[in-house]
């Protein structure tokens, strides 16, 4: 009683059938994607109510999707086919081998997440992807992301022997 009572988890599958639609993993995924959604859904397939899928693969086409959607339009115009030709394209093939993992899902996250990173230091140093150089490129490489510079007087903190 306690759990139905207090659990978000047990909150959500009560709310579940007011949305008066089958329960599929399209609607779940139109919710909010959080621990208690995790749950709920793992617990569902694991009864039989929805069949498997590749979860942590469907996970990274959502998050894509939020992530591309809040990139200014001109960045989400090369994020999403690099994201869709090249991540999810390789993901895809993986995950139909059962080779792709939570782990992999999360290094393909930080790749797009990269690409982002460099189309916004492009943009802070006004340049185009089209008339990039080296030299550009080798500057990016070499310096600190944007949170290291901001971080940096504070590492000097008690863990670094200061």
């Amino acid at each position: 009683m306690v759990w139905i009572r207090h659990s978000s988890s047990a909150k959500l599958l009560t709310a579940l059938p007011a949305q008066q639609a089958e329960i599929t993993h399209e609607l779940l995924d139109s919710l909010p994607q959080d621990a208690p959604m995790h749950h709920i859904r793992e617990t569902l397939v694991a009864t039989g109510v929805l069949p498997r899928r590749h979860e942590a693969l469907a996970q990274l086409e959502l998050w894509l999707t939020d992530f591309a959607d809040a990139l200014p339009p001109h960045q989400a115009r090369i994020i999403r086919p690099f994201a869709e030709w090249q991540v999810l394209r390789d993901a895809r093939r993986r995950a139909t081998r059962h080779r792709y993992t939570a782990g992999a899902a999360t290094g393909d996250r930080v790749d797009i997440r990269v690409a982002a990173m460099f189309l916004n230091w492009l943009d802070t140093q006004e340049l185009d992807l089209d008339t990039v150089a080296q030299k550009d490129l080798d500057l990016w490489l070499t310096s600190p992301p944007p949170e290291d510079k901001e971080s940096a007087p504070s590492s000097a903190g008690p863990s670094s022997g200061a």
